[in-house]
């Protein structure tokens, strides 16, 4: 620029002794050189432009490859406790079935205490006075088996609220799994989304290293356009200084040669 101000002054100064067509075709070029100049400024500045917008594009990648890179290790971590939770579900499922088995058990056992005190207590009251002995002896019987039926339905309660711990825990153990998996669902959906919007950032990212890249080209291409147009406005003034000065120096040696 300071080169074309100071042939524009040259021009100006030497103004005067340039012919009409050499200043219109030096005119000409030096308005070419500035619309070639205010295209580089323009390219120059579009190019500042995707810069920045190529920062912020890095920017929001960044952030998307956090967030996916955060959603992955949270899948992984509720992948491990559903692993847990489906492990403590298929014990607990053992359990109850454990648990099902000792209720069906101790019923039986009861029951069956329950049918000989039934017999015992039937035969004594056909059981004749004449034999206290055997009376003495099924009274007795009588008393063992309600004892030993009192203590089997004990063992039958308590049975019955283990398997219905068991069972309330196995119920809690599934709602923890859906709860989990609900979470998981949720994430892999955030995942997927935060992928998805990764790859248009990702496309909109090459967009703009293109454009950054044809401008940078074209800025060179006009950068070198305005340099020859400068060297041609330069040498076009040098042409017509001297050829003014030549024909100025035969002016005067006319009329005395």
């Amino acid at each position: 620029m300071y080169k074309t101000l100071l042939y524009i002054l040259l021009f100006s100064f030497v103004g005067s002794c340039l012919l009409a067509d050499d200043k219109d075709e030096i005119l000409d070029n030096k308005n070419e050189l500035n619309k070639i100049e205010n295209k580089i400024e323009q390219s120059e500045k579009k190019l500042k432009d995707l810069e920045k917008q190529g920062v912020a594009v890095q920017k929001k990648l960044a952030e998307s490859n956090q967030k996916i890179n955060i959603d992955k290790k949270v899948i992984r971590q509720l992948n491990n406790e559903l692993s847990q939770i489906q492990n403590q579900i298929s014990n607990t499922e053992d359990e109850l079935n454990s648990r099902t088995e000792q209720l069906e058990r101790n019923k039986f056992r009861y029951l069956g205490n329950i049918r000989q005190f039934y017999f015992s207590a039937h035969r004594s009251d056909n059981i004749l006075s004449e034999d206290p002995n055997e009376e003495l002896r099924l009274n007795r019987q009588i008393r063992y088996l309600s004892s030993f039926a009192s203590f089997e339905s004990e063992n039958v309660e308590f049975a019955q609220e283990l398997l219905e711990e068991t069972e309330e825990k196995k119920v809690n153990l599934v709602g923890e799994s859906k709860s989990v998996s609900k979470l998981k669902k949720k994430k892999e959906t955030s995942k997927f989304l935060a992928e998805e919007k990764k790859k248009k950032q990702e496309r909109e990212l090459i967009k703009v290293k293109r454009e950054e890249e044809y401008e940078s080209d074209k800025i060179s291409r006009l950068t070198a356009e305005a340099e020859e147009m400068q060297t041609l406005i330069e040498r076009l003034i040098e042409d017509q200084i001297q050829q003014t000065t030549k024909e100025s120096f035969f002016a005067a040696l006319k009329g005395q040669i």
